[in-house]
């Protein structure tokens, strides 16, 4: 199991929901401030600090990386994906497909 110099297995990572939807959502955008993960989080009924707590966990994973505040937008944290992140975020988005077509096949059936 790969382990990180903070101390972060990969397993932990994979393991929360949370995790892995930030990952998806940054490999569909590249680039997110942090209020947009929380709005957008929040409808799918994760509260703000899971959300926090999961950045936190990802940054010291090298899966995404803070590119610090951004000026022109009122000093937002802005977060990007690294490319170890992308490559975690393809099978993630991968396993969620497979379980979603699943679900349905066993709804229709």
């Amino acid at each position: 199991m790969r382990r990180t110099e903070k101390n972060i297995t990969m397993n932990e990572i994979w393991t929360q929901t949370c995790s892995m939807e930030i990952l998806i959502y940054l490999l569909d955008k590249k680039q997110a401030i942090l209020s947009e993960f929380v709005y957008d989080m929040r409808r799918s009924i994760i509260n703000a600090n899971t959300i926090y707590l999961a950045l936190k966990k990802l940054e010291d994973a090298d899966l995404i990386k803070e590119e610090g505040a951004v000026a022109h937008m009122g000093n937002k944290r802005l977060f990007s994906i690294t490319p170890l992140g992308v490559e975690i975020a393809l099978l993630a988005k991968q396993q969620k497909e497979m379980l979603e077509n699943h679900q349905k096949t066993t709804v229709n059936s």
